[in-house]
């Protein structure tokens, strides 16, 4: 049986293995998984050789993405994802050395499948959304120069993200939302979130968790991914 400490590792090798270029993640997925990896090796003092050298070659492969703070549409998907399970997303650096979920075990395993899972349906989303023409040596460009691929990628993954959050803070303080999806794994009783919050504030004190937030954002693909942040499900037990 494993301790919290090989719990962690495990966790941690995991994580690791989704940040490998050969995990079928996109780029923002892997990174991300490697934020975590490491905030949880600085959270509880884990060297890399302690890993194993396939999971210390992958962090040194990947060692620039602590240069790198978190986009802003994948903290506001954590948030999300930390919303509807109790749980608090805390930053380390800054989102520098990435980030942790607070909470129960078995509600943080669920945050973090979910923050993936809902990276994934942005992703999809965006490449359907995504104008044609965009591409190529002769990709149209704004006024300041940017190609509006970009331009498009940047408004849609934040304002669709920035969606995603509140609907997951409007379904978790709605008790008739929250009545559709009771006896699932969001264990659904009267001040469960509350009781849930109480315990989180008891670790982290008065640390303010991550959460989405509202950013300067062009016109080009705002609406089409505001609109992408209503379909996006946030959890499989629930559509809301």
């Amino acid at each position: 049986m494993m301790n919290d400490v090989d719990n962690i590792r495990s966790k941690v090798r995991k994580l690791l293995a989704l940040a490998a270029l050969n995990s079928g993640g996109t780029e923002d997925e892997r990174m991300t998984a490697m934020k975590m990896a490491m905030a949880l090796m600085l959270k509880h003092g884990i060297e890399q050789d302690a890993l194993g050298a396939d999971e210390a070659a992958i962090k040194a492969k990947y060692g620039n993405v602590n240069r790198q703070k978190l986009r802003d549409y994948q903290v506001s998907l954590a948030s999300a994802a930390a919303a509807l399970y109790g749980c608090k997303a805390m930053f380390y650096r800054s989102g520098k050395a990435g980030f942790v979920f607070v909470g129960r075990e078995d509600n943080i395993d669920a945050a973090e499948q979910t923050l993936f899972w809902l990276m994934a349906q942005v992703e999809q989303l965006y490449k359907k959304a995504m104008p044609k023409g965009m591409s190529g040596r002769d990709a149209p460009r704004n006024e300041r120069g940017v190609y509006l691929a970009v331009e498009f990628r940047r408004n849609f993954k934040r304002t669709c993200a920035y969606r995603v959050w509140q609907r997951a803070e409007e379904l978790v303080s709605n008790p008739a939302l929250m009545a559709r999806d009771a006896g699932s794994t969001a264990l659904v009783v009267s001040g469960y979130f509350e009781k849930l919050r109480e315990e989180n504030d008891a670790v982290t004190g008065k640390i303010k968790p991550m959460r989405g937030g509202r950013v300067r954002l062009g016109f080009f693909g705002r609406d089409e991914g505001r609109a992408a942040g209503d379909q996006v499900k946030l959890r499989k037990e629930v559509e809301a």
